[in-house]
């Protein structure tokens, strides 16, 4: 993981202004549940550090019922996530931290112009068009997704854009009402893995 924030100077210094640039994006909530099921619930990489090293800093300094002897919680991850005092952890947890750490941290998109920006959701569509603009349509292929996938993603961006919205809502309103952060983390939850109206939603 690269820590930029050195002005824009930095494409030119790294001789990147000379390349075809592109990266894919995921929403965030998507992107901040994948990790946490990927690392710390089923791990099917096997990488230990995750469960035996990074998620024991993370229960000891944010866990908040210490009668709790599960393994890493959602609401621990997002307690850690929210601290604006957290970096002392990421700098002991060194690169695993990719997973979850701000795109603008790990891709300064603001330093450096990017010729394409992908999405994770429409990656079907957007995988052809990063080949051909970087001109090696002819050369190489992306992989064809299988139909199942394909399904699952189309479904997912439509239930997503409402989702989103409907988080957004939920953390100005936690803020505006002084809701428990607990209560906002499960209805965001809630409302990603079901695709339905969060309890805590509301018609606007």
């Amino acid at each position: 993981m690269a820590s930029w924030g050195r002005g824009r100077g930095l494409e030119s210094e790294l001789g990147l202004n000379l390349y075809f640039k592109f990266f894919i994006v995921r929403d965030p909530f998507e992107r901040l549940i994948s990790a946490f099921k990927d690392k710390f619930v089923h791990n099917p990489r096997f990488e230990p550090w995750y469960r035996h090293e990074i998620a024991p800093s993370i229960i000891r300094k944010y866990r908040r019922n210490r009668m709790e002897t599960k393994g890493l919680q959602f609401e621990d991850f997002v307690r850690y996530l929210g601290d604006p005092n957290h970096r002392w952890l990421d700098v002991q947890f060194g690169d695993h931290i990719i997973h979850w750490v701000t795109y603008v941290e790990l891709c300064a998109p603001c330093e450096i112009t990017y010729s394409v920006i992908g999405h994770h959701e429409t990656l079907e569509d957007d995988a052809p068009y990063i080949l051909k603009a970087a001109g090696i349509d002819r050369l190489v292929s992306y992989p064809t997704i299988p139909p199942g996938i394909t399904v699952y993603n189309k479904t997912k961006v439509e239930r997503q854009n409402a989702i989103s919205k409907r988080c957004e809502v939920f953390i100005k309103m936690a803020v505006s009402l002084q809701v428990d952060a607990d209560v906002c983390v499960s209805s965001m939850i809630h409302a990603h893995e079901k695709g339905t109206q969060s309890p805590m939603s509301f018609e606007n």
